[in-house]
């Protein structure tokens, strides 16, 4: 077991899948500008997106993820015959070529693990598909989150290395996390798979073509992971492994907590104590500071606040028994859908923004600091914002924007 985690760790492994990919790293002077099969990334690029450019000593010295990455020698990375280094031993600037149709298909599989598409696709199911399906993903999606989230401050595995792995996303914030588990693997697992599980038996749907789209889906997002370098593939394995146990674990007893607690007087207050108590718990590093713990509070905050405006409000598809027939689709109901989600996105966004900006305002003010100078890396004020915040976005996706619909006669049902 021990040579076969060291064997998905190993960063050659994630070597040879980008190279698979077309993946490489070239010299300015060897950019084939008639070859359009191709995509150049760097100083050199005018469309690249991710830049794989070794900064100055000047901007070395002002960060010090940049510094330690980038002051490491190259001496085995080749382009052709050809060493990337220079005659002083300090790393030149680089251009990656990689296929644009691929690049393009796993920059955007990649994007599927991040907020913006947590905030546009899983209210766009709640208002046009079935919120309370919707629910009850978003409450899986927690837990399974909170779970890779809180495993890696305890087993503190770091994400493969550059050199060798060439790392296609660089976000500095990246570099102070760890890697296992991927929680884009435990997030492309989750959503998919429960949905189908929620849906085959309440919606008359064809469950080969959704479990194909579920298959695709999870793949594509993982492997962009991968192709991108800020993961192996074990971290993959973790990721989707925490997916699984926390849906096995749970799936017994979270459609009869939700009905228990959703119809209870007290329930979002034994919600809210448990999001207090679950970040109370996490595991923190006196000495290494990440976002992971405020991601886990907005993560869990959305969901205290889908679940506060589900039950303030309970939505009419609580009420209803399936198997319901698949709609289909016509102008009416597309231009429906395309107005409630615009209408929608036109709440939630300026709550985001307001909220936001109010937290940042007082929360500085009265907490104190914690001896920690930048704001937005202390305890007392990033917690309690991301819960703030994304407390009023899941509130507002699940009982206001609702009211809106019902007050604009546009409702689904």
């Amino acid at each position: 077991m021990a040579a076969l985690i060291a064997y998905l760790r190993d960063p050659k492994l994630v070597t040879k899948f980008q190279t698979l990919c077309g993946v490489r790293i070239v010299m300015p002077d060897q950019k084939d500008k008639d070859d359009k099969n191709y995509v150049y990334t760097g100083k050199f690029a005018k469309t690249g997106l991710y830049p794989i450019v070794y900064p100055s000593k000047e901007k070395q010295k002002k960060s010090k993820i940049n510094s330690r990455v980038c002051h490491r020698r190259l001496p085995s990375l080749e382009a052709g015959s050809r060493s990337i280094t220079s005659e002083d031993n300090t790393p030149p600037e680089l251009v990656v070529r990689t296929f644009i149709l691929l690049d393009l298909y796993f920059r955007f599989a990649s994007e599927l693990g991040y907020e913006p598409f947590y905030i546009t696709v899983m209210p766009f199911f709640m208002w046009n598909v079935d919120a309370y399906v919707g629910r009850l993903v978003i409450s899986l999606w927690c837990f399974s989150m909170y779970a890779g989230q809180a495993i890696k401050p305890l087993v503190r595995w770091p994400r493969p290395p550059s050199p060798p792995v060439i790392r296609l996303e660089k976000n500095p914030i990246l570099e102070m996390e760890y890697g296992f588990p991927s929680t884009h693997a435990t997030v492309c697992t989750t959503l998919p798979f429960y949905t189908l599980y929620l849906t085959y038996g309440r919606h008359e749907l064809s469950f080969l073509p959704v479990l194909v789209l579920a298959l695709v889906w999870c793949v594509s997002v993982s492997l962009s992971r991968i192709y991108v370098g800020v993961h192996s593939f074990m971290d993959l394995v973790g990721g989707i492994a925490v997916s699984v146990v926390i849906f096995l674990f749970s799936v017994s007893f979270l459609e009869a907590g939700d009905n228990l607690l959703i119809h209870s007087p007290i329930g979002p207050m034994i919600a809210g104590l448990m999001v207090i108590s679950m970040l109370y718990v996490y595991p923190v590093e006196k000495h290494h500071w990440s976002m992971d713990r405020g991601d886990t509070a907005a993560i869990l905050g959305v969901g205290l606040g889908v679940f506060t405006g589900c039950w303030l409000d309970i939505p009419l598809d609580d009420t209803l028994t399936g198997p319901f027939p698949v709609q289909l689709f016509s102008l009416q109901t597309v231009g429906m859908s395309l107005l409630r989600f615009v209408v929608g996105i036109l709440i939630i966004v300026p709550v985001r923004f307001i909220m936001k900006t109010l937290c940042y305002l007082v929360l500085p003010a009265i907490m104190p600091t914690s001896g920690v100078e930048e704001v937005k890396k202390r305890p007392l004020v990033e917690l309690p914002y991301k819960i703030l915040t994304y407390t009023s976005i899941g509130f507002s996706v699940a009982y206001l924007t609702p009211q809106v619909f019902n007050l604009l006669n546009i409702s689904r049902v």
